[in-house]
């Protein structure tokens, strides 16, 4: 769909209240899509009406459904590899997933087409906690355990032997050093006792002095480093394996994917059918376009805005040419907005804010009028129109709707 005819419709005043809530319906929104086969749109309309008896029978379940739509993240590409980070958003994707999963029904299950396949997986990952977070626990392997119990123990070791260090220079020099790493004083009042301080200077009468440790503290901090980097080279072991289990499961996560972007788009959309009390458009292949009582919710919204009535639209098309003629402020504006609106609505996937709503699909819909974001110098108005015009006929392929404003 052009740019002119959405911004003629006013489309993006009403795309605003679709609202997925996931980064992959996020996603599908923004990409847009536009129907052609009246069969994909039937099937399209069946799931729609679907999740519209989901959202009215199982209000209690919706909430909930939403609540973990809402947590799913996005999941990072299956590398080979994958850091704590993205296995974190694998974990938190996981579980929420499954979430929604035990909410639905069965049938609800067959019509968003979801199911959950990777419990074991989940149960590896659930060895860090159930919690939506994720480190490498111990859990994960008896030598990280065991390591990590041993750093513990040099730890306390460390602690005690710089404990003693810093009571025996309160001792010995009167520095108290238990809350500070460094002391600022005045240079006179130091002894430079290498053995005991580091000095640098800070300005010209203060000097900075750090404790120095004594041999026993360095040789337990050298032996608690090394420990330290078999931590990590065990933690990326794990993570390692970790990632290997879920590339493994790569085309569940691309069903899973799809399924969360299926329940929110239909869920979303279901959310503007009963917010708008819209109808389901009945699609045929006669040249013929059909409303009843149909309502511009934008137009609807400025006349309550501005305090006056707003009139539904009844008409009927029946001609492949049809000419609306009248007064100016007559309507005719809005009545080709409105016509505008809803087959741009219908194409898009949504229902009408209209008792009944009759089309058929076409290839392209044109909008042919006054464009500000148009200036050519040296045309008359007429003229202007005639060149718009053939542009759109440039991009013309195929079964057309042209909506022409005083043409």
């Amino acid at each position: 769909m052009k740019n002119k005819l959405l911004k003629f419709v006013e489309f993006d005043s009403f795309y605003s209240n679709y609202k997925p809530m996931t980064p992959y319906g996020v996603r599908s929104k923004n990409s847009g899509q536009f129907f052609k086969d009246a069969e994909l749109l039937k099937i399209h309309h069946e799931t729609i009406d679907a999740a519209v008896i989901f959202i009215k029978n199982k209000p209690e379940v919706i909430d909930k459904v939403e609540y973990h739509l809402k947590r799913i993240p996005e999941l990072p590409s299956f590398e080979s590899s994958l850091d704590a980070a993205e296995l974190f958003l694998v974990k938190k994707f996981l579980i929420n997933f499954k979430s929604v999963v035990k909410l639905l029904e069965i049938d609800d299950r067959d019509t968003f087409q979801c199911s959950f396949e990777s419990e074991s997986l989940l149960n590896e990952f659930l060895k860090g906690g159930a919690e939506e977070s994720f480190h490498v626990s111990d859990k994960y392997c008896d030598k990280l355990k065991n390591i990590r119990a041993d750093i513990e123990k040099i730890s306390e070791k460390l602690k005690g032997v710089k404990e003693t260090r810093i009571c025996e220079i309160k001792k010995k020099f009167g520095y108290d050093f238990s809350m500070h790493d460094f002391l600022v004083v005045e240079d006179s009042n130091v002894s430079p006792d290498k053995d005991y301080f580091y000095i640098e200077p800070f300005d010209s009468r203060r000097i900075v002095i750090k404790p120095v440790m004594s041999d026993d503290y360095y040789a337990l901090f050298n032996e608690r480093e090394q420990m330290v980097k078999a931590e990590k080279e065990l933690e990326r072991d794990v993570m390692k394996a970790l990632s290997k289990e879920v590339v493994k499961e790569k085309e569940n996560f691309e069903k899973y994917m799809s399924a969360v972007e299926k329940i929110d788009t239909y869920l979303a959309n279901a959310g503007t059918v009963l917010k708008f009390n819209m109808t389901r458009p009945l699609v045929n292949d006669r040249p013929t376009i059909s409303v009843v009582n149909g309502r511009n919710v934008i137009e609807q919204e400025r006349c309550c805005e501005l305090g006056t009535d707003y009139q539904p639209l009844t008409v009927h098309f029946d001609d492949r040419i049809s000419v609306v003629h009248g007064s100016n402020m007559g309507g005719k504006t809005v009545l080709l907005k409105t016509i505008g609106l809803f087959q741009t609505l219908v194409q898009a996937g949504f229902y009408v804010p209209a008792d009944k709503f009759s089309t058929q699909l076409f290839d392209n819909i044109f909008y042919v009028g006054d464009h500000e974001d148009k200036n050519i110098k040296g045309l008359s108005s007429f003229a202007m129109e005639i060149v718009n015009f053939l542009d759109a006929k440039k991009d013309d392929t195929g079964k057309s709707l042209y909506l022409m404003d005083e043409f």
